[in-house]
């Protein structure tokens, strides 16, 4: 997605606009799929492929649900999001609200961005899965980035890449009241006691 936006960026030329803006629907599938705002999956599969291609690993078959977002009836969809997923469309989103050349696309990316931060914002850091427990690796609040030993390795990434969420929608409410949220998130995380920007 980044790379199809970039290339129009550097051509402007239409097919390329085209191009981005049919991978930028796989990034809205992806968001879709799960019914739930704020949640993307990590994988899906339409009805057509679910039992052939998907779900067949026993590891994986806990982790798939059938959407429940009407468009998608017969959807499957990866769930247990991981820290992985979120930085990919965070980054995404983001190139798309800056360099779309189509209005709809750019207010459509921003939606989708601050459903993902606004959410992880609202759950305490945690990015909630459709079970109502937070994803196995979507935390990043204080009492996991700071207090469990198991993150000290990963401390300065999970800071940052809250930090740069938070950033990138306080950039894209700049001019608006809902902004407050996110810049007093940031401020709460890189306060003295939580010191998010010296853990990066």
């Amino acid at each position: 997605v980044v790379a199809m936006y970039m290339k129009y960026a550097v051509t402007g030329e239409t097919k390329d606009a085209d191009s981005a803006s049919q991978w930028f629907q796989g990034i809205q599938l992806l968001n879709n799929v799960t019914g739930v705002k704020g949640l993307m999956g990590r994988s899906c599969c339409s009805p057509l492929t679910f039992n052939k291609t998907c779900g067949g690993h026993t590891h994986d078959a806990e982790q798939w649900h059938p959407s429940t977002n009407p468009r998608y009836a017969g959807w499957w969809w990866k769930g247990d999001t991981s820290s992985d997923e979120v930085a990919g469309h965070m980054f995404a989103l983001s190139v798309v609200h800056h360099l779309s050349p189509s209005p709809q696309e750019r207010a459509l990316a921003k939606e989708l961005l601050l459903n993902i931060v606004g959410g992880i914002v609202k759950h305490d850091y945690e990015l909630i899965d459709i079970t109502g427990n937070a994803t196995t690796w979507g935390r990043w609040s204080p009492r996991y980035v700071n207090g469990f030993r198991g993150y000290s390795d990963e401390r300065g990434l999970q800071s940052v890449q809250m930090l740069s969420y938070l950033s990138a929608a306080a950039n894209m409410t700049a001019d608006d009241p809902s902004g407050m949220m996110y810049r007093a998130a940031f401020a709460e995380l890189t306060n003295a006691t939580n010191q998010y920007h010296w853990n990066v």
